[in-house]
């Protein structure tokens, strides 16, 4: 199942659709997150420049560069959007 088919599905699902992390040291970001996250079992499951996602059957987890080139702030340093989760019946 991919992502769009996991959001618009009629089983149980998250009300979170991902959690965003800001950094600056992108490179030393991943590579901490690779490792503690991998102990999981959980592995980068999207890349862009700059971004990297995590998730096992989505991007759950993502941290970047902030798109303006400055340090991460609120509310770009932490966000956790939510996700339409169909009502159940």
């Amino acid at each position: 199942m991919n992502f769009q088919e996991v959001i618009m599905s009629e089983e149980p699902s998250s009300i979170l659709s991902h959690v965003s992390l800001g950094t600056n040291d992108f490179e030393h970001a991943t590579d901490f997150y690779d490792a503690v996250l991998g102990t999981f079992g959980i592995g980068r499951f999207m890349e862009h420049p700059g971004a990297v996602a995590y998730g096992h059957a989505f991007p759950e987890f993502w941290v970047q560069t902030p798109i303006d080139g400055k340090p991460p702030a609120l509310p770009m340093a932490v966000m956790s959007p939510f996700s339409p989760v169909p009502a159940p019946k």
